[in-house]
């Protein structure tokens, strides 16, 4: 009688064993979503008794599929925090101006530097899109104006030199027609006064 009892306890030992080895056959894999699925399997495993679990065949399965969903876990945790970075320096960046350039690239690498599952949970991407395009329209307007402003000292420095060669040029020839009607001087010194040496009755070429 005892023995009977005895079968029949082990019985349903091993039945209640085969269910929960059944929960954790039903596992193909192991993802995020099924981590509740996962902690019934636990809980049911948890609930058998000292001999019970001894006849559970797939209790390593189960610590593989729960160190799984553990480093699916922390991984998750690692994207989510490399998201929100990227995020944090996205919203940094504020009002767009020529100075936001450095702000503007490090949020692009930062983003590109992420996975594919870490930039899915990036919301603001828009944000650094729009901040882009900004940047290179107000860049863009910055090179024209640069350009207006070059060519129009270039113009002026232009029509100041032409304006200085004209003043040379008018400067020269006024110099040259001073020079051309100026008489030059008559050194009286020089000439010999016969009527001092002669007498004032000599009359010149006359001899006499």
């Amino acid at each position: 009688m005892n023995e009977l009892k005895e079968q029949a306890h082990i019985e349903s030992a091993k039945d209640n064993a085969k269910h929960v080895d059944s929960m954790i056959k039903g596992f193909k894999e192991v993802t995020l979503d099924k981590e509740k699925d996962l902690e019934k399997v636990n809980k049911a495993y948890k609930n058998l008794t000292k001999e019970e679990k001894g006849f559970v065949t797939e209790k390593k399965t189960l610590d593989k599929l729960n160190k799984t969903l553990s480093s699916l876990k922390e991984e998750a945790k690692k994207d989510k925090e490399a998201a929100m970075s990227c995020m944090d320096k996205i919203n940094a960046i504020g009002e767009v101006t020529l100075d936001s350039e450095a702000k503007i690239t490090d949020a692009r690498n930062t983003y590109n530097a992420l996975t594919e599952n870490q930039k899915a949970l990036v919301t603001n991407i828009d944000v650094l899109t729009n901040a882009e395009s900004t940047l290179s329209a107000k860049k863009e307007e910055q090179a024209k104006a640069t350009a207006k402003a070059n060519e129009e000292a270039r113009k002026k420095t232009q029509t100041n030199t032409r304006k200085a060669q004209t003043n040379n040029q008018a400067s020269n020839q006024t110099n040259n027609a001073n020079a051309n009607t100026s008489t030059p001087s008559t050194n009286n010194s020089s000439t010999t006064d016969w009527t001092t040496v002669y007498g004032p009755d000599y009359h010149a070429g006359t001899g006499a």
